[in-house]
């Protein structure tokens, strides 16, 4: 079964939004696959979220920031990211 690895900068996915990235990571594994998606199957689909620490990526030549990120998309503390996800249950 697949091994799907999801890197992202330090910080950036709350715990709500982490579950709700490896819930569709692995329904959209599992579709591509050509799988159904059971219990099975879904335990047999593993994602891992590599956290990369500040100051450790790297675009354009240059050393990015999380607060780089967030500017180059429009995020601030006036425009704050979209709010977390409804717990799934």
């Amino acid at each position: 079964m697949p091994l799907v690895h999801v890197t992202v900068p330090e910080g950036s996915l709350s715990d709500a939004r982490k579950q709700l990235m490896v819930e569709k990571v692995t329904e959209a594994t599992l579709e591509a696959e050509g799988l159904p998606s059971n219990e099975r199957t879904r335990m047999l689909t593993w994602v891992i979220i590599n956290e990369v620490k500040d100051g450790n990526w790297g675009a354009a030549g240059g050393v990015v920031c999380l607060a780089d990120i967030g500017h180059a998309f429009g995020i601030s503390d006036a425009n704050p990211r979209a709010p977390a996800p409804a717990p799934v249950s």
